[in-house]
């Protein structure tokens, strides 16, 4: 690591994440977790998708107790309608027959039968098994809300004290980050922002119906193509 020029990428905490997230995170020196911002409803943060029996897309979801709109990711407690049961079924019906599944199966279902009251410790829980099996180094210990910034700043400004937080040079976005991001703010800090952009270069592979489906679960490819495969091609869409 070249601690002159350090590589930062911030992202909100999502459960069982998508091959790009993982890629993200291999392309960084320093990855921190948004835990302590708006949770966002009918996103990534407590969902994510998979195959169907039928080949189309399906969600597996974890259920969450009523809270405010305004209420921060990390605050977020899981419901008690919460059924390991009903999402290792899910996973039973689609992928028994991947020869892979088999060996990844009974760690997946010790995360999701470990008791969590917040969502926050088992999505950090599904995130770190990702980055264990996938031999992807990562320190998953930083957290937003351990720094204490305020929740009244700029959300560019935020990511900009990350950044100095670690004295990082260079910031990983998301090509969805150009239309929010003020790049000029970026510029005077002195930090560089650099693009990663999944829609034009894809993570592509064959899913167990033999198609591509954009945006799964890292699960998928896991259960699809087994650990090496799933890590070597994580590693060919990685930031330099």
């Amino acid at each position: 690591m070249d601690i002159s020029n350090l590589k930062c990428s911030v992202h909100q905490p999502h459960f069982f994440p998508w091959l790009g997230y993982l890629a993200k995170i291999a392309s960084s020196d320093v990855f921190v977790l948004l835990d302590d911002v708006q949770f966002t409803r009918r996103n990534f943060q407590n969902r994510c998708k998979i195959i169907s029996s039928n080949g189309k897309e399906n969600w597996i979801s974890v259920p969450l107790k009523s809270a405010s709109q305004s209420s921060r990711i990390n605050q977020m407690e899981i419901a008690a309608n919460f059924s390991p049961n009903q999402i290792m079924a899910k996973l039973d019906a689609v992928y028994t027959k991947s020869i892979h599944y088999q060996s990844f199966r009974s760690e997946i279902a010790a995360i999701l039968y470990h008791p969590h009251e917040k969502l926050i410790d088992l999505t950090t829980e599904t995130m770190k098994w990702l980055l264990h099996t996938l031999n992807i180094p990562h320190q998953l210990e930083f957290l937003s809300s351990s720094m204490n910034l305020s929740h009244q700043i700029d959300p560019n400004q935020r990511i900009i004290d990350i950044c100095k937080h670690y004295s990082a040079t260079q910031y990983i976005a998301g090509s969805g980050g150009k239309n929010y991001m003020h790049l000029d703010m970026f510029e005077d800090a002195n930090i560089e922002v650099c693009w990663q952009d999944f829609k034009h270069n894809p993570i592509q592979y064959y899913s167990i119906d033999n198609k591509f489906h954009f945006g799964l679960s890292s699960l998928d490819a896991i259960f699809s193509l087994g650990s090496e495969a799933t890590r070597a091609l994580i590693y060919r869409h990685i930031l330099d």
